[in-house]
């Protein structure tokens, strides 16, 4: 008797494995050629991006800061890097500290200012809601950057203070 696998499934796990290898660099393929084609690599690439918003600490792209968001949503003006994107309907900005310290320090901030959170069961992220006003739906969501809490807030794109 020989000791190991037999030489005929040797021959059918290196055809299974290079069956698989084939469909996973055809997916790839697939996926870069999506994101090649699409705006996600232009946006990536554009330097204004990374760039100061020379003076201007609401733009991101040449978008402003949507009308009445610093009253109706959030005050940003402990933030840094406030960055806009309309069309997309999201606002990002970083702050000092911790993630989940500055999730709950923007909830009671949205709370002061009428809103309701509705737990979303993950740490740093939650969407908050509001009967009345431009905005009613927030989604909002921090992740650790080092030293500093990077928050993304998408805002309903239905509401009157699109920017």
């Amino acid at each position: 008797m020989r000791a190991g696998p037999s030489p005929m499934r040797t021959r059918i796990v290196r055809a299974v494995l290079a069956l698989c290898l084939a469909a996973l660099a055809v997916s790839c393929a697939v996926w870069l050629g999506g994101v090649a084609g699409s705006d996600v690599l232009r946006m990536a690439l554009d330097p204004t991006l990374w760039n100061d918003a020379s003076g201007d600490a609401g733009a991101f792209g040449g978008d402003l800061l949507p009308e009445g968001f610093g009253s109706e949503v959030l005050a940003l003006e402990d933030s840094e890097d406030v960055r806009v994107d309309a069309s997309a309907c999201v606002v990002g900005f970083t702050m000092r500290g911790e993630a989940a310290g500055m999730f709950e320090k923007v909830a009671r901030e949205l709370e002061g200012k009428g809103w309701t959170q509705v737990d979303s069961g993950m740490p740093a992220c939650g969407t908050f809601v509001k009967r009345d006003g431009s905005y009613q739906w927030l989604f909002v969501s921090g992740v650790q950057v080092g030293e500093d809490a990077g928050m993304v807030v998408h805002y309903d794109g239905n509401s009157n203070g699109k920017g």
